[in-house]
């Protein structure tokens, strides 16, 4: 077993760089890529796929089973999601969802956005 004994001016410092990678560690830990996710479809995986992006962007584009609640109705419709499913939240790059994500794990959902949006899901589903 190693002691180390930390000088009093480095502690700040540290506590600093523990706070970040926390902070870090969270932020990577909370994303999905495109082709996890769809791997995860693939296989049948039970994800409520939750689209944050206005209705006209949804029409025109989104992935097959994904429900649209935009961003700004999100907090006055967060009953109608499933607290027992884990919840992939999807918006244009990644922005939006990002946002929704950490009001959704702030309400205590399972939930994880999609790194890029749909850009980076077209970008991962171009055979």
């Amino acid at each position: 077993m190693y002691v180390f004994e930390i000088k009093e001016e480095l502690k700040g410092d540290l506590e600093k760089l523990a706070k970040s990678n926390k902070i870090l560690f969270e932020q990577i830990s909370i994303q999905i890529t495109a082709e996890e996710l769809k791997g995860y479809l693939d296989k049948g995986e039970e994800l409520f796929l939750l689209d944050v992006r206005t209705r006209g962007e949804f029409s025109d584009r989104h992935i097959e089973g994904s429900v649209n609640i935009p961003i700004g109705e999100l907090e006055t419709n967060i009953e109608k999601l499933p607290k027992e499913r884990e919840i992939v939240a999807i918006c244009a790059h990644g922005i939006r969802s990002a946002r929704a994500t950490k009001l959704l794990l702030s309400r205590g959902f399972k939930v994880k956005n999609l790194s890029g949006g749909m850009e980076s899901w077209e970008s991962a589903n171009r055979f």
